[in-house]
């Protein structure tokens, strides 16, 4: 009867410390959930977020924690509200170069670039240059070749 009662003690210790366990496990899958959504959130408020990115942050977060916090219904509204907009943008906005609603080619409208002028610079000369064409030394006279 002692036995019986023993085992019967050991059974309930046993599954007390892996509930324990089972619960400390949770609690950390679900705060790694947590910062994944946290990750996803940061990248939906960037300049040019990619949902593709925020899809399989949010969906690994949905794995890792089987209740759903409020930040990860948030997320998952950001990300369906961005989905909207980038959609109608994508339909108001034709893109250059193709056919727009009428049917009619358009065409890249490109501003036109001036020509850059030639800089023309006066040769240098040595010594040996400014003697052979007699320009004085104090003189700062610059050769122009003749075309």
């Amino acid at each position: 009867m002692e036995l019986i009662f023993l085992k019967k003690i050991i059974d309930i210790l046993v599954d007390f410390l892996k509930n324990l366990f089972k619960q400390k496990s949770l609690r950390k899958d679900c705060k790694a959930a947590g910062d994944k959504v946290s990750e996803a959130i940061k990248e939906l408020l960037s300049l040019r977020p990619n949902l593709n990115k925020v899809k399989a942050l949010l969906s690994d977060a949905e794995k890792l924690c089987p209740t759903q916090s409020e930040d990860l219904f948030r997320a998952k509204e950001m990300l369906e509200s961005i989905q909207i907009a980038s959609r109608s943008i994508e339909k108001s906005v034709p893109s250059l170069g193709t056919k727009t609603s009428k049917g009619k080619q358009s065409r890249k409208t490109t501003s036109k670039k001036k020509k850059a002028r030639k800089k023309v610079r006066a040769p240098r000369y040595t010594a040996k240059k400014k003697a052979k064409a007699k320009i004085a030394p104090a003189k700062k006279k610059h050769y122009v070749p003749k075309k």
